[in-house]
């Protein structure tokens, strides 16, 4: 709710929910290669010196995002 801006909703925002983070969430195999790919891009991108400072810096929790999914898979 507070990511959403709204810590006054009294009902949960589906839209907002990010199963990264989410300790109940299961991630099931057939989704896997897609969490794969992006970190996979992600490494790319941030491989590349000419990448942009700022955007470096917002990459990066999304590259750790996706890759702690992968490294969970069983």
């Amino acid at each position: 709710m507070k990511l959403a801006r709204t810590p006054e909703a009294t009902k949960l925002l589906a839209g907002m929910c990010d199963s990264a983070r989410c300790p109940q969430a299961t991630h099931h195999p057939c989704h896997l290669p897609v969490w794969e790919s992006q970190a996979a891009n992600s490494k790319v991108f941030l491989a590349n010196p000419r990448f942009p400072k700022a955007e470096t810096t917002r990459l990066m929790p999304e590259l750790e995002r996706a890759q702690r999914v992968v490294d969970e898979d069983p």
